[in-house]
């Protein structure tokens, strides 16, 4: 039963978070970056 679910639960992992994660945390970067130019231009 754990060795099931550590087994699905790195399939998890390295199919959806690895691929995924990276995507969002560059996405969430841009977004910031975007946010403080704008409000560097302006301040």
């Amino acid at each position: 039963m754990v060795a099931a679910l550590a087994l699905a639960t790195d399939t998890f992992v390295y199919s959806v978070a690895i691929p995924v994660l990276p995507r969002l945390a560059a996405r969430h970067h841009l977004a910031l970056d975007s946010l403080g130019l704008l409000f560097g231009t302006y301040a």
